[in-house]
């Protein structure tokens, strides 16, 4: 049989253990003196009873049987009621807020300053005239010739707001322009500085064209605006003349002789006749004002032509000046003759003030009884050749 086996092959599945006084088979099947075990369950007990499963030795698992059908899902019992929600615990309190510090007051918005006016864009100075060339050196071996002078820069005319400094300097009887310009097409204008010897130097303000182009200084109100005043220094005929005061301590002739400051006047006359009768009182004569344009001395004149008179005539005037009495004089008085002289008189004022004052020139007879006539004989001519006069002069 092919399952046969030599006892020496049958004795690699016995084991003896002489401690435990043991026989084993193969590895689960143990025979001692208590019994017979196989695996770790008491089969025979040592009387020789059974000592295992009532069921016996397990066999080998069988074959596994065909699957039963499932049974039908039982019903799923009811939910079970939900427990009452616990209670939430109270809520812990929120700190308080810490106290939010005061914004600090914004500062006043500073007052923007206003936009400064742009200055004028300044003319731009012409090109200044080049030298003339040197001449030329000899050739060979002659020496060069000297270059010839670069005429003057023209000056730049400034920018908005910025101002131009002119600054240039020439020795001895040298001289070059500082300003230069062109005018209404063909007309020219100049400053130039030189000198004609050694500390004697000029300043030469000048037009050219025709020799008649004028030269003024001038004054005006805003930007430019409107002119004010003019002195002309030079007109086209070569005239000088100035809108207000000229002082000046003298006055020269082409000899050099001075001449003095010129004198101005105001005069007013009349050739009416004027008649005096008795004590007539201060009777307006002669009337006007005067205004001086500076701190003056006037000269006050007065002439009276002949009178005609009746009776002892004693007849005076007197000047009144802004309302003040100055005194005068007597102008006529006879005692037999029917006529008087002509007569004349002066008042004289010392730095009367510029200003404008009104005049008076008043006429009186003192006597009762008789009568003066002023301006009365005139040789048939008219008025012309009979007038009484008031004249004021002045600087």
């Amino acid at each position: 049989m092919a399952n046969n086996r030599e006892l020496s092959e049958f004795g690699g599945f016995v084991s003896v253990d002489n401690t435990n006084k043991t026989v084993g088979i193969a590895t689960t099947v143990r025979i001692t003196a208590g019994g017979l075990f196989v695996g770790a369950v008491q089969a025979i007990r040592p009387d020789g009873t059974w000592g295992g499963s009532s069921a016996g030795i397990q066999g080998a698992q069988g074959t596994g049987g065909v699957q039963g059908t499932s049974g039908t899902q039982g019903t799923t019992g009811a939910q079970g009621t939900t427990g009452a929600q616990g209670i939430t615990g109270t809520q812990g309190a929120t700190g308080s807020q810490g106290t939010t510090g005061a914004q600090g007051a914004t500062g006043t918005q500073g007052t923007t300053g206003a936009q400064g006016i742009t200055g004028t864009q300044g003319a731009t100075g012409s090109q200044g005239t080049t030298g003339a060339q040197g001449v030329q050196g000899i050739t060979g071996t002659g020496t060069q010739g000297i270059q010839g002078i670069t005429g003057s820069q023209g000056i730049q005319g400034s920018t908005a707001g910025q101002a131009t400094s002119v600054v240039n300097t020439v020795t001895g009887t040298n001289s070059t322009e500082l300003v230069r310009g062109n005018m209404a097409d063909n007309d020219h204008f100049r400053i130039r500085v030189g000198g004609t010897a050694s500390n004697a130097g000029f300043v030469e303000i000048a037009t050219a064209d025709d020799g008649t182009e004028p030269i003024h200084v001038r004054q005006y109100t805003g930007v430019f605006s409107t002119l004010t005043r003019t002195a002309t220094l030079l007109d086209g005929s070569g005239n000088t003349s100035f809108p207000g005061t000229l002082d000046v301590p003298s006055i020269q002739n082409g000899s050099g002789v001075p001449n003095g400051a010129r004198l101005l006047y105001t005069h007013n006359s009349t050739g009416t006749n004027r008649t005096l009768n008795g004590d007539s009182g201060w009777l307006s004569h002669l009337s006007g004002s005067i205004s001086p344009s500076k701190t003056s001395n006037i000269l006050v004149t007065v002439t009276f032509s002949m009178t005609y008179e009746s009776g002892s005539v004693q007849a005076i005037c007197r000047l009144i000046l802004n309302g003040t009495d100055y005194g005068g004089f007597c102008m006529s008085k006879q005692s037999t003759a029917n006529s008087g002289a002509s007569a004349s008189g002066t008042w004289a004022f010392s730095g009367l003030a510029a200003g404008t004052y009104s005049y008076d020139l008043q006429v009186r007879n003192t006597q009762g009884g008789t009568s003066c006539i002023l301006n009365y004989f005139d040789a048939g001519q008219g008025d012309s050749y009979s007038r009484d006069t008031i004249m004021f002069i002045y600087q």
